[in-house]
């Protein structure tokens, strides 16, 4: 949310595609490289001896396999239509963090790593999750998420527009003066014109 704050006022040009290229390598490179590291070091920790070496890397690739699939199924089809996908984030960090904190507190290691980590997972569920985004915006009548975008609804003097994925993306906008927009809406209205369909009053 800050680097895209940050690009609003300083980029002119493709602001949506650096910010979201931005905003994903932030948020989603260190974490993926860490949870890279799980299944070679699960490999290494769970063979006791060379026999056992194929065994224990299909049984860790088979689990891997059904992590995946449900990552991949869950959000799209469930959490983020159900309750947003800040909220989804949250769910699947906190399963992290359970998931990290029996092993650790099993093996009775990092136990002050633990202790901070559910402090700020803690803190970030408070703080972190909120239903408005756009917090420069004051002029909204709506702002939510669909199951397709983030869409906002904004009230002006002369026009009501809503928009998708914040301020990047006009869905469409209709002018209280009843004049034309200026911008490519306008040529859905040469359609009837030019399939000479008669003007209804």
């Amino acid at each position: 949310m800050g680097i895209s704050g940050l690009l609003i006022f300083s980029i002119n040009t493709q602001l949506l595609t650096i910010a979201a290229f931005l905003t994903c390598m932030v948020i989603f490179v260190f974490p993926l490289v860490l949870l890279g590291t799980v299944i070679p070091s699960l490999a290494k920790y769970a063979t006791d001896s060379m026999e056992n070496t194929g065994k224990t890397a299909g049984m860790l690739g088979a689990y891997n396999t059904i992590e995946s699939i449900l990552g991949t199924f869950l959000p799209t089809f469930l959490t983020i239509p159900t309750v947003g996908t800040a909220v989804t984030f949250l769910i699947f960090s906190g399963i992290l963090l359970l998931v990290s904190s029996i092993y650790f507190l099993n093996t009775g290691i990092k136990r002050i790593t633990i202790t901070a980590a559910t402090v700020l997972f803690v803190v970030c569920s408070v703080f972190g999750n909120s239903d408005k985004f756009a917090f420069w915006e004051t002029d909204l009548l709506y702002e939510g998420e669909s199951v397709y975008n983030y869409l906002q609804v904004r009230d002006r003097d002369d026009s009501r527009i809503l928009s998708t994925n914040v301020l990047f993306g006009v869905q469409s906008i209709m002018k209280k003066n009843s004049e034309l927009t200026g911008m490519y809406y306008d040529y859905a209205l040469a359609a009837p014109i030019m399939a000479q369909i008669p003007k209804v009053k």
